[in-house]
């Protein structure tokens, strides 16, 4: 396999350029209602940020679309297919299939326009989370094609661009560089989709299809994730993944089910029973950065910016929703623990970093039972790029004890996070992170402070121990071409019995354009050290 082939493989897979499965199964459920009409897939695609990105990227180059960037950097993700039918069909009526109107109903969408012309029609649908609308949806049905086009963003900025965007071409302006007042969504207040804020949802669990990824222990890993349709008779959803990394030549595996436990109409109050099964690679990293662009960094300049282990064994939860942004987890685990050493070197650009993988350190290879609680109250008018809300997750767990296992800790972390809209184009991002661990605390899950996301300017996990305490504060302006932001960092991970807390303090300043940020940081508490200059694809938190 050549370097390029292999780059390709992994890029495709981040940005998620890969059959869209969710529109096959809406293309299903049309079928099923119109018998007659069957329909051979033409193209089914999916493009996710990176893609989108991408796309923004190229359209620098080419001047006539600088008035369009600013709609494409409202858009995270297009899923597109397009469907030719098999042979005319006899019936007249292209009306809303009953099905599709019930599973549009119960995802809370609604039709904010509907055009019929001759035997074509098209709907165009959207659905609120929170303040925002997060997704659209185009159908456009007829006797020759199907065509299934679906957005996600911060589309109400979308909107507003789009409806602005006239009066640019009259005026000479740069849409793409103005900040829109947001859309009023008050009025929209009793379509918010409530049964699937705050966690996965039921239909949608991950990314169907090819997953690809790249890290220092698992080399490249391979996977797919099958499409699994929602019973709706049973209340059954079924999901998995299954998987191979090349470099630890072992096989990943994840095989679950979820029982939803009362009617979906309930929505913000409904309830799920779940169990699964699961050999994989984990790590303790998440909240540090993302998988995607953990990978980026990994193929491209051999820098990995996470710690892994294998994690073998099952888990059986249940959710609870508690209100339209708040649910509670509640989970009992038994995992076997082993370590992983790093099997890879290869970057595609490696020839031109010194960079080399950090050898992935060892951990207690034990069995632990433990039970595990979470709440969460998730308020972001969006996941990927909130600009306002609230998102807070308390997380315990307690091992051993009753539950038995190799040894008895139990530790506590809380994420507190607001993102604060200041002025016309300024955005201030606060986050509080604590933790605490008791007992017989095994290595892995000791807490590291240091570096990206947490104290920009120290080394990498420079600072651990069974206490943390994290701070973070970032103001963004938005300016013509460059958004710049500053930022300060405060806090530190200690052990129990030290008798003093060396606090650390950093702060620094950033630039940010497309999916590019630079960040520049010095510590405070140590004016002896160098500027430290980071290059990212994604925001700290």
């Amino acid at each position: 396999m050549t370097k390029l082939t292999l780059c390709a493989i992994i890029v495709l897979g981040l940005t998620g350029c890969f059959r869209a499965a969710d529109l096959g199964q809406l293309r299903r459920e049309i079928e099923r209602e119109l018998p007659d009409i069957q329909y051979e897939r033409q193209i089914e695609m999916s493009f996710g940020p990176m893609s989108v990105g991408f796309a923004r990227l190229v359209t620098f180059f080419v001047p006539p679309s600088w008035r369009v960037r600013g709609m494409l950097s409202e858009i995270h993700a297009v899923k597109v297919g397009v469907y030719t039918a098999r042979h005319t069909p006899s019936r007249q009526d292209l009306g809303v299939p009953p099905r599709i109107q019930e599973l549009l109903t119960r995802k809370n969408w609604e039709v904010a326009i509907k055009v019929r012309e001759g035997r074509e029609v098209a709907w165009l649908l959207y659905r609120i989370r929170g303040q925002t609308v997060d997704q659209m949806h185009l159908v456009v049905l007829s006797d020759a094609d199907l065509i299934l086009v679906r957005f996600e963003g911060h589309l109400e900025r979308l909107i507003t661009r789009a409806l602005q965007y006239p009066r640019d071409l009259e005026t000479g302006g740069f849409a793409g560089w103005q900040e829109p007042h947001d859309l009023e969504t008050s009025h929209f207040a009793s379509w918010q989709g409530q049964w699937d804020r705050g966690h996965r949802e039921l239909l949608e669990w991950q990314p169907e299809g090819l997953v690809a990824q790249y890290n220092k222990v698992d080399g490249l890993y391979l996977g797919w994730r099958p499409q699994i349709p929602f019973n709706d008779f049973s209340r059954l959803v079924q999901y998995g993944e299954l998987g191979r990394g090349l470099g630890s030549d072992y096989w990943h595996y994840q095989l679950g089910a979820e029982w939803l436990a009362v009617e979906r109409n309930r929505g913000p109050y409904a309830a799920r029973l779940g169990a699964e099964l699961h050999d994989l690679t984990d790590t303790q990293d998440h909240w540090l950065l993302s998988t995607e662009e953990n990978s980026l960094d990994a193929v491209l300049f051999r820098r990995d910016f996470r710690d892994y282990y294998r994690r073998t064994g099952f888990s059986a939860y249940a959710v609870q929703g508690l209100g339209t942004d708040l649910s509670l987890t509640v989970r009992y685990t038994q995992d076997d623990f082993a370590s992983l050493e790093n099997s890879v070197q290869w970057a595609l650009l490696g020839r031109l970093s010194r960079n080399r993988f950090r050898p992935n350190p060892a951990i207690d290879e034990e069995r632990y039972k433990s039970l595990r609680a979470e709440l969460r109250w998730d308020s972001r008018d969006s996941r990927h790029s909130p600009r306002r809300g609230w998102f807070v997750n308390g997380f315990g767990e307690r091992a051993g004890e009753t539950w038995g296992g190799d040894r008895e800790f139990a530790r506590y972390i809380l994420d507190v996070r607001r993102y604060q809209p200041v002025s016309q184009g300024s955005r201030l991002d606060l986050r509080l992170r604590l933790g605490r661990a008791t007992g017989s605390v095994p290595r892995q899950y000791h807490f590291n402070l240091g570096g990206f996301s947490s104290l920009r300017g120290y080394s990498f996990k420079e600072f651990s121990g069974d206490r943390m305490a994290l701070f973070n504060a970032e103001h963004w302006m938005q300016g013509e071409r460059v958004n710049v932001g500053f930022f300060a960092d405060a806090g530190s991970a200690w052990l129990a019995d030290e008798a003093d807390l060396d606090l650390q303090v950093s702060g620094g300043l950033g630039l940010h354009r497309d999916y590019f940020r630079l960040y520049i940081a010095r510590p405070v508490s140590n004016q002896r050290r160098d500027l430290d200059v980071s290059l990212r694809f994604s925001r700290a938190f």
